[in-house]
């Protein structure tokens, strides 16, 4: 026999049982539980609420490098300040080299080019996303530009 959230009434499974605090055999799934759970939670963090920030702060300090790579993994700030939680984007340089020029660099920037796949993207250096953004935008001009700048250049030199 399966067992079932009592509750809700949905089958457990590994991934959303969840054990009670009543009594041993009497189960529910995280989705009640945390149902169950919320209102009590606010009521306390109301109430408590010095006492849960100097909690907050104490685990924030404690956890700051977990929470930059969850943060590098899973939040992206767009051109035009809006944040998309929830991506799955690659995992972050280990070497900490940009990805495009190589250079070892502090801080790297995520470019994607997709707005449907923004998981799909590149851990770049500032001047190389930069670079990125402008190849993005107007790529083919911006190259040809260059080129016959060169050019231009090159003749005038060569005149002198």
């Amino acid at each position: 026999m399966s067992k079932r959230c009592r509750i809700c009434g949905v089958e457990l499974t590994e991934e959303n049982w969840f054990p009670s605090s009543r009594r041993k055999k009497d189960y529910i799934c995280k989705k009640c539980s945390y149902k169950k759970n919320k209102p009590r939670t606010y009521k306390w963090r109301k109430k408590n609420y010095q006492k849960w920030r100097e909690y907050q702060n104490k685990w924030n300090r404690e956890h700051k490098d977990r929470k930059r790579e969850w943060n590098r993994r899973h939040h992206l700030t767009t051109k035009g300040g809006k944040s998309i939680y929830g991506l799955n984007k690659r995992p972050y340089p280990k070497d900490g080299c940009c990805e495009l020029c190589g250079r070892k660099v502090t801080t790297m920037d995520y470019h994607h080019w997709d707005d449907n796949h923004l998981d799909m993207g590149m851990w770049l250096c500032k001047q190389c996303h930069r670079f990125a953004e402008v190849v993005e935008q107007n790529g083919e001009q911006i190259l040809r530009k260059y080129k016959q700048l060169k050019q231009n250049i090159e003749r005038e030199w060569l005149k002198e």
